[in-house]
């Protein structure tokens, strides 16, 4: 088989950043941190004075993101960051995203223009690269904290690994020199580390809760319970004799319930639990909107067409999603915490009047 030149694979070329793009970079980032109202404008040096000692002590050692401006008129908008270890914090330091939203707004302007309609007016245009980028804003932000901690435990198990591979030269040096037997030393490490750091960004980025997939298979796990419940409840009714269980089948919460599953519920036989399961978790399905987008099935297709989503995945495959959705929703739980703890500043303590004691100038009545 011959082999493709890799000299001749072209890498995705990078935009030139205007200055219009500049010029609105400022604006982008505050759109965006307007859609993430948990992070505030941080402590002033002023506001930080009046933190009691122990104040003080706990804060430097909390988790942080705020917004922080370097001009008085508070219009560039940058972010402080404070990214803590098990005994402390490891990075404290402003970035100053700009030039990365300039950026950002480059490539939005070059993928809508693939993508622009015939009917959109200059306006329309850019109010779609200004939605663009302020997604991959968000993004940019919203994972900033957790990429410099992967960086953080990377950096440092590089710099241990490098030390390591330096030693292991030495040694087979200093053998050789010695007329002694050597092999030739394992100098992977570092690159070991550098993929597996490779994997933990893969899994940081598929994880991330703003995907489209990732929010239906989180919802997937939150609305099959519920639903599981609603088809046990049909099953119970549609054995009872002389019962119009169809009238049943459609109260306000189960509205959607499909009509096609419907129809199997009275034929089933064998393993009914487990067949149960299956209508619940594509009736679930369904519901968030989860469909095979590769799906060659004709039936399937033309029950698409006719409005009826089916999913077009085999019940193993809705189990294993609902099952990354529970993890998916354990991570977004965690997250929305962090992020509350760590865009939550401390009010300084207050500190009470000495028994007495009144206020500057007052006197006491006669």
């Amino acid at each position: 088989m011959k082999k493709e030149n890799v000299e001749n694979i072209e890498e995705p070329s990078v935009p030139e950043i205007s200055q219009e793009d500049f010029n609105r970079a400022p604006r982008i980032l505050a759109q965006a941190l307007e859609e993430r109202p948990f992070i505030k404008e941080g402590l002033t040096d002023a506001q930080l004075s009046k933190l009691s000692e122990e104040q003080r002590l706990r804060e430097f050692h909390e988790p942080r993101i705020s917004i922080h401006y370097p001009d008085n008129e508070k219009k560039i908008p940058c972010l402080f960051l404070r990214v803590t270890g098990k005994e402390g914090p490891v990075f404290q330091l402003i970035y100053y995203p700009l030039e990365d939203v300039a950026l950002l707004l480059a490539f939005a302007r070059r993928s809508i223009e693939g993508i622009r309609l015939a009917d959109w007016t200059d306006d329309d245009f850019e109010r779609a690269v200004d939605r663009s980028a302020i997604a991959m804003t968000l993004l940019l932000v919203d994972m900033l904290s957790q990429r410099l901690g992967l960086m953080r435990k990377s950096y440092t198990f590089e710099a241990i690994g490098q030390w390591m591979q330096l030693q292991r030269t030495e040694f087979a040096n200093f053998k050789t020199s010695k007329a002694l037997p050597a092999e030739k030393p394992n100098l992977s490490l570092v690159g070991d580390i550098v993929k597996e750091h490779a994997k933990d960004l893969a899994l940081m980025w598929k994880v991330q809760g703003q995907s489209d997939e990732n929010e239906k298979k989180i919802l997937l796990f939150r609305e099959y319970p519920g639903i599981h419940n609603h088809w046990k409840a049909l099953h119970q009714l549609c054995r009872q004799e002389n019962v119009q269980w169809k009238e049943y089948a459609r109260p306000e919460r189960f509205s959607d319930t499909p009509d096609d599953l419907l129809n199997r519920l009275e034929h089933l036989d064998g393993k009914v639990n487990q067949k149960l399961s299956y209508l619940a978790i594509e009736h679930a399905a369904r519901r968030v909107g989860i469909l095979k987008i590769t799906e060659k099935d004709q039936t399937i297709l033309k029950n698409r067409k006719k409005g009826v989503n089916v999913s077009g995945y085999a019940e193993g495959y809705l189990f294993a999603f609902k099952k990354e959705g529970e993890e998916l929703d354990k991570r977004a739980r965690a997250s929305v915490a962090l992020k509350t703890r760590i865009a939550t500043y401390p009010i300084p303590d207050r500190i009470e009047k000495p028994h007495g004691s009144h206020p500057p100038n007052s006197t006491d009545d006669e």
